[in-house]
Protein backbone atom coordinates (compact mmCIF):
# COMPACT_ATOMS: atom_id res chain seq x y z
CA UNK A 1 0.00 0.00 0.00
CA UNK A 2 0.95 3.50 -0.63
CA UNK A 3 2.38 5.85 1.72
CA UNK A 4 0.48 8.89 3.04
CA UNK A 5 1.34 12.08 5.04
CA UNK A 6 -1.41 13.94 7.41
CA UNK A 7 -1.56 17.88 6.60
CA UNK A 8 -2.53 19.28 9.84
CA UNK A 9 -2.57 23.68 11.34
CA UNK A 10 -3.38 24.51 15.36
CA UNK A 11 -3.98 28.21 16.31
CA UNK A 12 -4.06 29.98 19.65
CA UNK A 13 -7.71 29.18 20.52
CA UNK A 14 -6.93 25.19 20.16
CA UNK A 15 -6.99 23.51 23.41
CA UNK A 16 -4.52 21.09 24.42
CA UNK A 17 -6.82 18.46 25.21
CA UNK A 18 -8.76 18.41 22.12
CA UNK A 19 -5.47 18.86 19.85
CA UNK A 20 -3.85 15.70 21.62
CA UNK A 21 -7.13 13.40 21.18
CA UNK A 22 -6.41 14.81 17.24
CA UNK A 23 -3.07 13.70 17.09
CA UNK A 24 -3.31 10.49 18.97
CA UNK A 25 -6.19 9.37 16.90
CA UNK A 26 -3.37 9.90 13.66
CA UNK A 27 -1.32 8.20 15.40
CA UNK A 28 -3.21 5.38 16.29
CA UNK A 29 -4.21 4.62 12.72
CA UNK A 30 -4.21 1.29 11.28
CA UNK A 31 -2.19 2.14 8.52
CA UNK A 32 0.96 4.77 10.30
CA UNK A 33 1.40 7.52 8.37
CA UNK A 34 4.30 8.10 6.68
CA UNK A 35 4.93 12.13 8.71
CA UNK A 36 2.34 14.00 9.94
CA UNK A 37 2.91 17.29 9.46
CA UNK A 38 1.22 20.34 12.26
CA UNK A 39 1.73 23.63 11.09
CA UNK A 40 1.24 26.51 14.31
CA UNK A 41 -0.57 29.82 12.77
CA UNK A 42 0.78 32.35 14.15
CA UNK A 43 2.32 32.59 18.05
CA UNK A 44 0.59 29.56 20.17
CA UNK A 45 0.21 29.79 24.09
CA UNK A 46 2.88 27.40 26.01
CA UNK A 47 0.02 24.61 26.84
CA UNK A 48 0.10 24.03 23.32
CA UNK A 49 4.01 24.66 22.84
CA UNK A 50 4.51 22.08 25.37
CA UNK A 51 2.19 19.47 23.89
CA UNK A 52 3.56 19.51 20.73
CA UNK A 53 7.28 19.41 22.01
CA UNK A 54 6.19 16.06 23.60
CA UNK A 55 4.83 14.62 20.47
CA UNK A 56 8.41 15.78 18.33
CA UNK A 57 10.60 14.06 21.08
CA UNK A 58 8.79 11.00 21.05
CA UNK A 59 7.42 10.14 17.74
CA UNK A 60 10.41 10.11 14.77
CA UNK A 61 7.36 11.01 11.78
CA UNK A 62 6.12 14.06 13.91
CA UNK A 63 7.42 17.54 12.27
CA UNK A 64 6.02 20.86 13.85
CA UNK A 65 6.45 24.01 11.66
CA UNK A 66 5.67 27.14 13.61
CA UNK A 67 4.71 30.31 11.25
CA UNK A 68 5.54 33.88 12.79
CA UNK A 69 2.16 35.23 11.98
CA UNK A 70 -1.31 34.08 11.44
CA UNK A 71 -1.98 33.80 7.82
CA UNK A 72 -5.01 31.64 7.57
CA UNK A 73 -6.42 28.29 6.78
CA UNK A 74 -5.07 28.46 3.15
CA UNK A 75 -1.49 29.79 3.26
CA UNK A 76 -0.69 28.10 6.25
CA UNK A 77 -2.11 24.71 4.42
CA UNK A 78 -0.06 26.02 1.33
CA UNK A 79 3.03 26.38 3.64
CA UNK A 80 2.81 22.30 4.77
CA UNK A 81 1.40 21.00 1.50
CA UNK A 82 4.90 22.12 -0.50
CA UNK A 83 6.82 20.48 2.47
CA UNK A 84 4.71 16.66 2.33
CA UNK A 85 6.85 14.43 1.10
CA UNK A 86 4.57 11.52 -0.04
CA UNK A 87 2.22 12.20 -2.99
CA UNK A 88 -0.78 11.15 -0.89
CA UNK A 89 -2.20 13.70 1.93
CA UNK A 90 -4.90 13.08 4.47
CA UNK A 91 -6.53 15.96 6.14
CA UNK A 92 -6.87 16.54 9.73
CA UNK A 93 -8.20 19.28 11.85
CA UNK A 94 -6.91 20.39 15.41
CA UNK A 95 -10.04 19.70 17.33
CA UNK A 96 -11.24 16.70 15.68
CA UNK A 97 -10.81 12.87 15.76
CA UNK A 98 -10.45 9.81 13.13
CA UNK A 99 -11.38 6.40 13.48
CA UNK A 100 -8.72 4.13 13.44
CA UNK A 101 -9.19 2.46 10.16
CA UNK A 102 -9.69 6.19 8.44
CA UNK A 103 -6.28 6.01 6.63
CA UNK A 104 -6.76 2.10 5.71
CA UNK A 105 -9.64 2.86 4.20
CA UNK A 106 -9.46 6.09 2.40
CA UNK A 107 -6.37 5.24 0.54
CA UNK A 108 -8.03 1.46 -0.63
CA UNK A 109 -10.62 3.57 -2.01
CA UNK A 110 -8.05 6.58 -3.68
CA UNK A 111 -5.75 4.26 -5.37
CA UNK A 112 -8.03 1.76 -6.51
CA UNK A 113 -10.06 4.23 -8.72
CA UNK A 114 -10.40 7.64 -10.99
CA UNK A 115 -10.85 9.53 -7.98
CA UNK A 116 -8.13 12.51 -7.10
CA UNK A 117 -9.86 13.62 -3.36
CA UNK A 118 -12.46 10.89 -1.50
CA UNK A 119 -13.83 11.64 1.46
CA UNK A 120 -16.64 10.46 4.27
CA UNK A 121 -19.53 10.77 6.09
CA UNK A 122 -18.84 13.48 9.05
CA UNK A 123 -20.68 12.48 12.60
CA UNK A 124 -20.51 16.00 14.19
CA UNK A 125 -20.23 16.03 17.99
CA UNK A 126 -20.02 18.30 20.86
CA UNK A 127 -18.19 16.68 24.12
CA UNK A 128 -17.25 13.14 22.78
CA UNK A 129 -17.80 10.80 19.90
CA UNK A 130 -19.71 8.74 21.13
CA UNK A 131 -22.30 11.09 21.29
CA UNK A 132 -23.09 12.37 17.31
CA UNK A 133 -25.37 15.03 17.51
CA UNK A 134 -25.67 14.25 13.74
CA UNK A 135 -24.27 13.16 10.25
CA UNK A 136 -23.42 14.55 7.19
CA UNK A 137 -23.80 12.46 4.56
CA UNK A 138 -22.63 13.14 0.85
CA UNK A 139 -23.08 11.62 -2.66
CA UNK A 140 -20.83 8.75 -3.23
CA UNK A 141 -19.28 10.22 -6.30
CA UNK A 142 -19.59 13.62 -7.85
CA UNK A 143 -18.06 13.93 -11.32
CA UNK A 144 -15.73 16.43 -11.62
CA UNK A 145 -18.34 18.21 -14.44
CA UNK A 146 -21.20 18.62 -11.93
CA UNK A 147 -19.52 21.35 -10.25
CA UNK A 148 -20.67 23.62 -12.63
CA UNK A 149 -23.62 23.06 -10.89
CA UNK A 150 -22.44 23.95 -7.97
CA UNK A 151 -24.88 24.20 -4.34
CA UNK A 152 -22.91 22.37 -1.86
CA UNK A 153 -19.48 20.97 -1.37
CA UNK A 154 -18.85 17.50 -3.13
CA UNK A 155 -16.79 16.10 0.09
CA UNK A 156 -16.04 17.25 3.28
CA UNK A 157 -12.92 18.98 3.55
CA UNK A 158 -11.31 17.80 6.90
CA UNK A 159 -12.39 14.37 6.07
CA UNK A 160 -10.31 14.30 2.87
CA UNK A 161 -7.49 12.13 1.28
CA UNK A 162 -5.98 13.60 -1.73
CA UNK A 163 -3.33 13.75 -4.33
CA UNK A 164 -0.73 16.32 -3.35
CA UNK A 165 0.24 17.25 -6.96
CA UNK A 166 -3.41 17.10 -8.33
CA UNK A 167 -4.23 19.77 -5.56
CA UNK A 168 -1.03 21.65 -6.81
CA UNK A 169 -1.51 21.88 -10.34
CA UNK A 170 -4.94 23.40 -9.54
CA UNK A 171 -3.36 26.30 -7.63
CA UNK A 172 -3.02 24.88 -4.34
CA UNK A 173 -4.87 26.68 -1.28
CA UNK A 174 -5.34 30.04 -1.78
CA UNK A 175 -6.84 32.52 -0.31
CA UNK A 176 -11.14 32.82 0.15
CA UNK A 177 -11.99 33.68 3.63
CA UNK A 178 -14.51 30.94 4.83
CA UNK A 179 -14.54 29.02 1.10
CA UNK A 180 -10.52 28.05 1.22
CA UNK A 181 -12.01 24.58 0.34
CA UNK A 182 -14.67 24.95 -2.02
CA UNK A 183 -12.36 27.20 -4.19
CA UNK A 184 -10.36 24.52 -3.96
CA UNK A 185 -12.29 22.21 -5.35
CA UNK A 186 -13.82 24.43 -7.96
CA UNK A 187 -10.48 24.31 -9.51
CA UNK A 188 -10.14 21.00 -9.04
CA UNK A 189 -12.79 20.01 -10.75
CA UNK A 190 -12.68 22.94 -13.57
CA UNK A 191 -8.46 21.64 -13.97
CA UNK A 192 -8.96 18.50 -14.27
CA UNK A 193 -11.20 15.45 -15.13
CA UNK A 194 -12.08 12.68 -12.66
CA UNK A 195 -14.24 12.41 -9.83
CA UNK A 196 -14.93 13.13 -6.46
CA UNK A 197 -15.72 10.11 -3.80
CA UNK A 198 -17.33 9.76 -0.48
CA UNK A 199 -16.99 6.52 1.57
CA UNK A 200 -20.78 5.85 2.69
CA UNK A 201 -19.00 5.47 6.50
CA UNK A 202 -18.39 7.59 9.13
CA UNK A 203 -14.83 7.89 9.09
CA UNK A 204 -14.13 11.62 10.62
CA UNK A 205 -15.67 12.95 13.86
CA UNK A 206 -16.15 16.91 13.44
CA UNK A 207 -16.43 19.06 16.90
CA UNK A 208 -19.28 21.56 16.63
CA UNK A 209 -19.96 23.94 19.36
CA UNK A 210 -18.93 27.14 20.22
CA UNK A 211 -21.25 29.11 18.11
CA UNK A 212 -20.30 26.49 15.12
CA UNK A 213 -24.17 27.69 13.61
CA UNK A 214 -24.46 30.91 14.45
CA UNK A 215 -20.33 31.83 12.67
CA UNK A 216 -22.12 30.82 9.53
CA UNK A 217 -24.85 33.31 9.98
CA UNK A 218 -25.02 36.95 9.89
CA UNK A 219 -24.37 39.92 7.74
CA UNK A 220 -20.67 40.21 7.69
CA UNK A 221 -20.70 36.27 6.75
CA UNK A 222 -23.06 36.45 3.99
CA UNK A 223 -21.04 39.55 2.23
CA UNK A 224 -17.84 37.86 2.19
CA UNK A 225 -19.83 34.24 0.65
CA UNK A 226 -21.68 36.47 -1.79
CA UNK A 227 -18.26 38.02 -2.70
CA UNK A 228 -16.62 34.44 -3.20
CA UNK A 229 -19.61 33.47 -5.61
CA UNK A 230 -19.19 36.38 -7.75
CA UNK A 231 -14.96 35.39 -8.01
CA UNK A 232 -16.12 31.91 -8.40
CA UNK A 233 -18.51 32.89 -11.38
CA UNK A 234 -15.57 35.31 -12.75
CA UNK A 235 -13.24 32.68 -13.07
CA UNK A 236 -15.37 30.71 -15.01
CA UNK A 237 -15.93 27.62 -11.89
CA UNK A 238 -19.69 28.07 -11.89
CA UNK A 239 -22.49 28.19 -14.19
CA UNK A 240 -24.45 31.76 -14.83
CA UNK A 241 -27.65 29.39 -13.78
CA UNK A 242 -26.08 28.40 -10.36
CA UNK A 243 -24.58 31.75 -9.76
CA UNK A 244 -27.91 33.32 -9.91
CA UNK A 245 -29.63 30.27 -7.82
CA UNK A 246 -26.46 30.25 -5.01
CA UNK A 247 -26.84 34.48 -4.46
CA UNK A 248 -30.37 34.29 -4.45
CA UNK A 249 -31.21 31.34 -1.92
CA UNK A 250 -28.20 32.84 -0.05
CA UNK A 251 -28.94 35.50 1.77
CA UNK A 252 -32.50 33.99 2.70
CA UNK A 253 -30.63 31.31 4.88
CA UNK A 254 -27.76 33.60 6.70
CA UNK A 255 -29.87 36.12 7.82
CA UNK A 256 -32.42 34.17 10.00
CA UNK A 257 -31.60 33.69 13.77
CA UNK A 258 -28.87 31.65 14.94
CA UNK A 259 -31.67 29.06 15.90
CA UNK A 260 -33.46 28.97 13.05
CA UNK A 261 -30.28 28.89 11.02
CA UNK A 262 -29.41 25.68 13.51
CA UNK A 263 -32.39 23.77 12.16
CA UNK A 264 -31.69 24.68 8.51
CA UNK A 265 -28.21 22.73 8.47
CA UNK A 266 -29.90 19.86 11.24
CA UNK A 267 -33.06 19.23 9.07
CA UNK A 268 -31.55 19.88 5.66
CA UNK A 269 -28.06 19.16 5.33
CA UNK A 270 -27.78 16.30 7.99
CA UNK A 271 -29.04 13.05 8.78
CA UNK A 272 -29.85 12.27 12.97
CA UNK A 273 -27.99 9.74 14.82
CA UNK A 274 -30.21 6.38 15.43
CA UNK A 275 -30.13 5.97 19.14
Amino acid sequence: MDEYSVLMTTYYKDTPTQLKIAIDSIINQTVKPFEIILLGDGPLPKELHTLIGEYVETSSYFRFVQIDHNVGLGEALNIGLELIKTQIVMRMDADDYSSKDRAEILMKELVSGAALVVGSYIGEFYSHINDCESIIKYEQIINFSDLKNYIRDPVGHASTMFYKDAVLSAGGYKDCLYFEDTYLWLRLANNKKGEFINVEQVLYYARIGNGFYERRGGLKYLIIEISNFFKFYREGLISSKYFLINILIRPVIRLLPGFLLKEIYRKLLRSAVER
